[in-house]
């Protein structure tokens, strides 16, 4: 049975999913994405972040990603116009009523009432003229300033209920017992004065009509209004004929199917301006939001990756080294994720901006009409794409942050298995060191690692617990068997999954102990002359140790014992603002540091018989310092930064903004 559809209905925009991600970080992530489906970390979630709860719309269509209302809107309401402007020539039956100027009404609410378009008088073109609707011609009075697509529909009113045009034998069903029928462009318009169909054409001859709220097309260039529109299910095709005016919209199909649009009722400017400006808002925060997490986050990858890889080289351990390089590359997607949709959030904040300066604007006053109108299409414009970057940037972090949701207080999604571990906690004993894989079973090493071929990127803040957990939700398409968890003094933890481990390296404390490490110090940090940034860990400095002097010098220019200030250099944060009160980012360079750092292996696999097949390379000294690094296991929490600052392009510049804030 028909539905009668009398009411707006949901309209969405579906676009390609990959026109979402157009530069090289986006690029990047679709290969990284089908790792995370496949781990259910790339699932969105059922509840977004709360501050875009009404505007950010998830689907999992396979043929798009919902983004935005495609509102077309032309302004208008209570004005005086000119024929002209309508687009339209003055025939001579309606020249004496169009010469100076047309009224356009403002209409309170959409009157869907019986009746509607009942009684129409087509035109006559032998006598030039045009045709009209319950006493009224079109092109005079203009109703509705707007237009959004609803869809493709079999509409059974374009046949059932065309009550004066080609199908009027079949009028009948719904329409007849409402007394209502569509309105024909083509029935109603001279021919002479008949153009190309678009969307728009047709938009201005029904948005003149009384009560009319929807119109569509079908077979490229049949126009019709109508009070509602019924929907009937018959079968899945597509509309893909081209509107005869501009063959890149749709509009319609050649087997009976009409792409239907709703208008937007006159005198809701300021009302529209308000609720898209309000979800602006709300993407435009979001976007801020998820950025700054993904730059904080970045910058601490970078310096937990610089600080491992400068204790690996020092204690002389190249495999982990290679850890620390990875995670620093992996960073830099993170840090740079922002530059992929600055430019739609700036052309987005813009009009947010213009929308707050017209707060109880008169908009009978044609420039603030119009600057309205401006603010709303590049809330359309740019909306969705911001949004759209946002995700994208959520689910970067989310691949090096599994528990991205729980930081806007958001459970994680039903079937996202890693964030669900992370979120409901608990324990994992099912995890024996790698040396017990190589079959040193009575071995207890200082630390170990291992390489091997690796699983996404390093992950973060995840603790050891949290680092077991994760593996243990990673089965497909490559199943998690092991993971190398290393953490130094001062800085998160990092957290690697491996599908297989080739090499496997364990520090033990030597004998002797302090005498080993008193003639391990004694050693000059380098060979070369002057310092550099491997020559020592930087560990930034506790506030009651901070410095009263100015103008420190520059990280990697000071070696081992000294303070120094992080400008990026050498992994340090530029963000930091540990001492002198938010104003300065100061470390101390130490050669030796406490560290953690653990290999382990999945008990089920090593009963199965698996047993890593490279070297096995046992050191008789410690990793770092020998003292134990006490450390949480479980996950880190972090909140989203409130300032986003980085430092200028040119060297000793001072921070400057990221994005700009919604003030």
């Amino acid at each position: 049975m028909a539905r009668l559809v009398v009411v707006a209905v949901l309209c969405v925009l579906y676009v390609p999913e990959a026109a979402a991600f157009t530069n090289a970080t986006h690029d990047k992530l679709q290969d990284l994405n089908e790792f995370a489906k496949s781990r259910g970390w790339g699932k969105k979630p059922k509840h977004i972040p709360a501050q875009v709860k009404a505007v950010v719309a998830q689907s999992h269509s396979q043929e798009g990603i919902v983004i935005s209302v495609p509102m077309v809107e032309f302004g208008g309401c209570g004005k005086k116009v000119t024929a002209s402007k309508l687009g339209h020539k003055v025939v001579a039956f309606a020249r004496s009523l169009l010469a100076t100027s047309v009224t356009v009404a403002q209409t309170p609410e959409r009157q869907a009432l019986p009746g509607a378009g009942a009684s129409q008088v087509v035109a006559d073109n032998g006598r030039d003229h045009v045709g009209s609707v319950n006493g009224h011609e079109p092109f005079l009075r203009v109703l509705r300033d707007g237009y959004f697509e609803v869809g493709c529909y079999h509409d059974s009113m374009a046949e059932n209920g065309d009550r004066y045009g080609n199908n009027k034998d079949k009028y009948g069903s719904v329409a007849k017992h409402a007394n209502v029928s569509i309105a024909n462009y083509n029935d109603l318009v001279l021919e002479m004065e008949q153009k190309d169909m678009t969307p728009r054409i047709c938009f201005e001859f029904c948005r003149t009509l009384p009560s009319m709220g929807f119109f569509g097309i079908r077979n490229g260039n049949e126009c019709y209004c109508e009070p509602y529109f019924t929907p009937q299910a018959v079968d899945d095709s597509r509309c893909d004929v081209g509107c005869q005016g501009n063959p890149t919209i749709m509009c319609g199909n050649a087997k009976g199917k009409s792409t239907i649009w709703e208008m937007h009722l006159c005198a809701d400017t300021a009302e529209d301006l308000a609720v898209r400006s309000n979800a602006a808002e709300e993407a435009l925060t979001y976007y801020y939001e998820i950025s700054g997490l993904a730059y904080m986050m970045g910058t601490h990858i970078t310096g937990a990756g610089q600080a491992l890889e400068t204790l690996a080289g020092l204690s002389g351990s190249p495999n982990m080294a290679e850890l620390g390089k990875e995670a620093k590359v992996s960073a830099g997607d993170l840090t740079k994720a922002f530059i992929s949709g600055r430019k739609q959030y700036e052309r987005l904040y813009a009009a947010a901006m213009s929308a707050r300066g017209l707060k109880d604007a008169d908009f009978t006053l044609a420039s603030k009409a119009t600057e309205a109108e401006h603010a709303i299409a590049m809330f359309k414009e740019t909306q969705g794409d911001v949004l759209s970057h946002a995700e994208s940037i959520r689910e970067l972090v989310k691949l090096a942050y599994p528990a991205v949701d729980e930081v806007f207080g958001e459970e994680p999604a039903e079937g996202d298995g890693v964030a669900q571990a992370l979120y409901k906690g608990g324990d994992s004993q099912g995890y024996r060191d790698v040396s017990y894989a190589m079959g040193a079973r009575d071995m207890e090493p200082q630390a170990s690692t291992c390489s091997g071929k690796a699983i996404g990127v390093p992950m973060l803040g995840l603790g050891l617990t949290g680092c077991r957990l994760a593996c243990e939700q990673t089965l497909y398409p490559e199943k998690c068997v092991a993971i190398a968890h290393h953490q130094v003094q001062a800085y998160d933890s990092l957290c690697f999954m491996f599908s297989d481990v080739t090499d496997v390296e364990t520090f033990e404390e030597p004998a002797g102990g302090s005498a080993f490490l008193e003639k391990r110090d004694a050693v000059p940090a380098t060979k070369t002359s002057g310092p550099r940034c491997d020559d020592g860990v930087l560990v930034p400095v506790d506030e009651a140790d901070c410095p009263e002097e100015k103008n420190l010098a520059n990280c990697a220019n000071v070696g081992p014992g000294k303070m120094c200030e992080g400008d990026g250099e050498c992994g340090t944060a530029n963000a930091l603002d540990n001492c002198n009160a938010g104003g300065w980012d100061i470390y101390k360079k130490e050669r030796w540091v406490k560290a953690r750092a653990v290999c382990e292996v999945k008990m089920s696999e090593i009963s199965s018989g698996y047993k890593p097949k490279g070297e096995f390379k046992k050191n008789a000294r410690c990793f770092g310092t020998c003292e134990h690094l006490s450390t949480p296991d479980e996950v880190h929490h972090y909140d989203i930064p409130t300032d986003l600052l980085i430092r200028g392009d040119a060297p000793g510049t001072d921070r400057e903004p990221m994005l700009e804030k919604l003030p």
